[in-house]
């Protein structure tokens, strides 16, 4: 007759660590998908509007850095943040395409005849 497999029983089973890029710690009233101006983004992330501004500018001088959250543009001077951006900026991972478009400055003229 075979023999019984003895069972093998540890003392305590431990949990696993899985790090999640979409937690439960978001606050109040927001989803990985909400789009965010830079003034929400001072009020729920602690990010300064100078930052995210100067954030913004590093990209545009050079495409190549992507410093902090991405950002898309709605309109000319509109600057929205999505939720799931900002967390992942946070867990360290590189932006996701497609990537935020640049647009030359404009300056008004003055004079009407130019």
């Amino acid at each position: 007759m075979p023999k019984r497999r003895e069972k093998i029983q540890a003392a305590t089973v431990e949990k696993t660590q899985i790090k999640l890029v979409f937690s439960n710690e978001l606050p109040q009233g927001l989803n990985p998908n909400s789009v965010l101006s830079p003034k929400e983004m001072q009020t729920y992330f602690n990010y300064s509007v100078r930052t995210l501004g100067n954030y913004r500018t590093y990209y545009e001088e050079d495409q190549h850095i992507r410093v902090g959250p991405k950002w898309i543009r709605v309109g000319v001077k509109g600057i929205k943040y999505i939720v799931k951006d900002v967390i992942r900026c946070h867990e360290g991972l590189p932006w996701s395409e497609p990537y935020p478009q640049t647009f030359d400055s404009v300056n008004p003229s003055k004079n009407k005849n130019d």
